[in-house]
C-alpha cells in the first residue's frame, strides 16, 4: 500500500482525521503490516492518537488487515 492507500483506510475507518499524520510519517502498508516491529499504541500515541478508542480501532483494523 502507498501512503494515499493508507489516507484511504483511515478514511473508510472514519479516522481521516489522522491521515495527515500518517503521511507525514511515512505509514505505508510495508509499516502497518510489520510483524516483527508491529505499531503499538505507543507508536500511535506519539503520532498524535491520543484518543484511546481510536487507538484501539486502528490496532483492531491493523490486525484484520489480510497478511500475503
Amino acid at each position: 500500500w502507498t501512503e494515499g492507500d493508507v489516507t484511504k483506510w483511515l478514511s473508510s475507518l472514519g479516522l481521516g482525521c489522522y491521515a495527515l499524520t500518517f503521511q507525514e510519517n511515512k505509514i505505508r502498508g510495508d509499516t502497518l503490516l510489520d510483524e516483527s516491529n508491529p505499531i503499538t499504541q505507543s507508536d500511535l500515541r506519539d503520532l498524535g492518537v491520543s484518543a484511546l478508542g481510536d487507538r484501539k480501532r486502528i490496532l483492531s483494523a491493523i490486525s484484520s488487515l489480510p497478511r500475503r
